[in-house]
């Protein structure tokens, strides 16, 4: 009868030990989780405190350095507000290439051209290779674009269109169609080539100085 209760008594007590250990796991949990939380941070500050340190030694270096030779050893163009880098400066842009410059003609183009746009009418100046296309207007000499522009017409790269050359008979010429094969020009994305072994009466009409084309285009 003793031995039965001392074995009740045991296994109360054993189960009394049982539910404390579940009391207290939650709270012992807890406990850890805080204690490495602050283990962490303690290891944070030292890494920023070594870090610090590094940074002002490496100041102290170069300040010593500069100190003994003089001079200015920190990187160019360096920020001092600590943004990053300042940006370096733009360099110039590159001069406007000059457009419309003749580098090739028909040995027997004519050395001047009447030429109109709109109600503007001027001279194609054609006495010379190796110059600036050039149209002679009101006393002046300008550039086919400026020409354009002068008579109305928005300034840019369909001047060849836009301006057209005036044939004895009435009838104008888009200069685009008149070009090929009498003059090659470099600038304003000029395609056309000199065809100087083709005589100059199968291209252009004697009597109204315009080009003869298989489908004629006058305006």
């Amino acid at each position: 009868m003793f031995s039965q209760f001392r074995q009740f008594l045991d296994a109360a007590e054993a189960k009394a030990r049982g539910f404390d250990e579940l009391q207290s796991s939650p709270q012992t949990a807890q406990q850890e989780v805080q204690r490495l939380e602050q283990l962490v941070q303690t290891q944070q500050r030292q890494l920023d405190s070594f870090s610090t340190q590094d940074q002002l030694s490496k100041a102290d270096a170069q300040q010593n350095v500069e100190d003994q030779c003089g001079c200015n050893i920190s990187p160019p163009h360096a920020d001092t507000t600590g943004r990053g880098m300042s940006q370096e400066p733009r360099a110039e842009s590159a001069p406007r290439r000059q457009s419309c410059i003749i580098i090739g003609q028909h040995p027997d183009t004519p050395s001047e051209v009447p030429v109109v746009c709109r109600q503007l009418t001027g001279t194609i100046l054609l006495s010379d290779c190796c110059q600036q296309l050039r149209i002679r207007y009101n006393g002046s000499e300008l550039a086919p674009p400026d020409f354009e522009a002068a008579a109305g017409c928005s300034k840019g790269k369909n001047w060849k269109a836009n301006i057209k050359v005036q044939g004895s008979n009435g009838r104008n010429q888009m200069l685009k169609l008149w070009l090929p094969g009498l003059l090659q020009l470099m600038g304003d994305h000029s395609k056309t080539t000199v065809i100087k072994e083709t005589k100059i009466n199968e291209l252009l009409d004697q009597e109204t100085g315009l080009r003869i084309l298989p489908n004629e285009h006058f305006a």
